[in-house]
């Protein structure tokens, strides 16, 4: 059974305070139903629209009061990475999970480039899709498993920061190799012998100096310099 890792976020997360308003874009029939009747199955989240592709999307979308939109990868005409930067471009804030059948490790860079929020793998199971809902508007980075490990085998990161990061101290610098490695927050602290509440005061620093608004920005802003 597949499991969903993370590059992000200590917190655990619970339940949302309101309903999650959901979009689905996916241009198999079959594939939007089963992600449907997926998200029925729990009551905090709320199937708000199903669309065959990035057009009609594009169109009603903007009106749907979504929270969080679905996107398939591989589609015919506008692809779902272009469908997620013209998305992001029109709603920043927006939250995006890409749904794929392969583990493409490429896919998974461009659309975090573009400001996707995440990658689930189809078929779509119940507990790992709202797991990764939840956790992508909490502002994590929910991935599969086999995704994490593609993606920390490129990186190749040291054990340790082999270098001070730009306008970053050294402190700041070990906190962010640990949080480019998929630590989390509590995890850096008792690595860093540091207090949880002293790393997610740096984070948020970090953030400020980076000019960043998120750990996954935060991460893919790590990997290009040291790499």
């Amino acid at each position: 059974m597949r499991t969903t890792s993370c590059l992000q976020k200590s917190e655990v997360v619970g339940e949302p305070k309101e309903v999650v308003r959901i979009s689905v874009v996916d241009d198999d029939g079959n594939d939007r139903l089963l992600i449907k009747r997926t998200l029925d199955q729990w009551p905090d989240l709320e199937c708000v629209g199903l669309y065959n592709g990035g057009l009609e999307a594009l169109k009603r979308i903007p009106s749907s009061a979504s929270d969080v939109v679905l996107i398939d990868v591989r589609m015919p005409g506008m692809s779902g990475i272009s469908l997620a930067q013209r998305l992001k471009e029109m709603f920043p804030t927006l939250t995006i999970i890409m749904v794929s059948v392969a583990e493409d490790l490429d896919a998974l860079k461009a659309a975090l480039l573009v400001g996707a929020g995440g990658f689930l793998h189809k078929p779509v199971i119940a507990s790992e899709c709202r797991q990764a809902i939840l956790f992508a508007l909490a502002g994590g980075c929910p991935l599969s498993k086999a995704l994490s490990k593609k993606l920390t085998s490129l990186v190749h990161l040291p054990e340790s920061p082999p270098w001070r990061g730009p306008c970053l101290d050294d402190r700041e610098s070990a906190i962010m190799h640990c949080l480019a490695s998929g630590l989390q927050n509590k995890e850096i602290a008792d690595k860093l012998g540091l207090r949880l509440c002293t790393v997610e005061k740096a984070i948020h620093e970090i953030f400020g100096k980076l000019g960043v608004g998120n750990r996954t920005e935060a991460a893919i802003w790590w990997w290009s310099q040291a790499t």
